[in-house]
């Protein structure tokens, strides 16, 4: 496993300049009136491939997405069991304090014996960890499931080293009754792909969280919440490139504004989600609020993704790992 990138994300981004108390202009290097490097809310961060020493007081995050136990593979190309077995070795000896998976634990929906799996593997890991159902996850969207007798309901709170991770199942928001004829034909055959959060999950968080004190926070769930772009540049909306499948089968979270908004309205800082297979870098919406897709940790053909966290005092350090097999 090694390191690919990094960088650092201001929890409060300076309005105004340190040195000289100017405004500053969102965007510019540099302040306007005394030309001293503007407090900017992130920053790229030099690193060492294989040093993965952590800061005093840090609490180490690790997001994995999308295993797909069971699906397919050629010959050659490392199965998504052995690789995620592999993960899991490599990062208990690199101090995480939480494993964050965002959904599509198994291939084929409603495969018991698949997710059965992942959640020995998991007890036996060493590691706290989270995980939220994938559309790959979930046979009867809207109702209760497999995935729900061997993980829980949703949705939920969970407080994992003074953060609260608010924990959404993006399938149960459009329930099985509310999907159109062409998507429960292809989800019927194959599974189903479009996501929602819902007015019904938004408000039971909203009740929960009100009777907690206030801690940082994170939402996690499967769809991601931006369109994403083919050739793999930060996440910044743009006219041509997109791989949103037009046919609905591969969409963004439906309410994903509002998503953002409840979010933001919440304290929330940091999102993280899977399904989209991209790996993109971090984007940042609002100039505070930290999106952070997965893309997929066990299907690629040379080397496996995900991503490093670490939450310290008034900032986030995220890294690009790289599992090499």
């Amino acid at each position: 496993m090694r390191i690919t990138a990094r960088w650092e994300f201001l929890d409060d981004p300076s309005l105004t300049c340190l040195h000289c108390g100017y405004h500053l202009v969102p965007h510019l290097p540099t302040c306007l009136n005394c030309s001293q490097p503007a407090a900017r809310a992130s920053q790229d961060l030099p690193f060492s491939p294989l040093d993965f020493g952590k800061q005093e007081g840090a609490v180490r995050v690790v997001h994995l997405s999308d295993l797909h136990i069971g699906q397919p593979l050629p010959p050659q190309q490392l199965k998504a069991m052995a690789a995620f077995r592999i993960w899991l070795k490599q990062l208990s000896t690199s101090q995480v304090d939480l494993l964050v998976v965002s959904g599509d634990l198994v291939e084929r929906p409603g495969d018991g014996y698949g997710l059965e799996r992942v959640h020995a593997l998991l007890l036996d890991c060493g590691m706290s960890w989270l995980v939220v159902p994938g559309n790959h996850d979930i046979k009867r969207p809207g109702h209760h499931d497999v995935f729900n007798e061997i993980f829980g309901d949703y949705p939920r709170i969970e407080t994992h080293h003074g953060i609260d991770f608010i924990l959404f199942d993006s399938m149960a928001g459009l329930p099985l009754e509310e999907r159109d004829v062409a998507e429960r034909m292809y989800g019927d055959y194959v599974c189903y792909t479009e996501g929602r959060v819902g007015n019904l999950q938004f408000a039971a968080m909203e009740d929960e969280l009100r009777s907690r004190p206030i801690r940082p926070r994170a939402i996690v769930l499967h769809h991601h919440v931006m369109r994403q772009h083919a050739d793999l540049m930060p996440m910044v909306p743009k006219q041509t490139g997109f791989t949103e499948d037009l046919l609905g089968t591969m969409k963004a979270l439906l309410d994903a504004e509002r998503l953002f908004d409840w979010a933001l309205e919440h304290g929330v800082r940091t999102i993280y989600h899977g399904h989209k297979h991209l790996f993109q870098q971090p984007g940042i919406r609002g100039n505070h609020l930290l999106v952070l897709n997965g893309g997929t940790s066990t299907l690629r053909r040379r080397t496996q993704v995900g991503r490093m966290i670490d939450y310290l005092p008034g900032r986030r350090v995220v890294s690009n790992l790289e599992l090499l097999t």
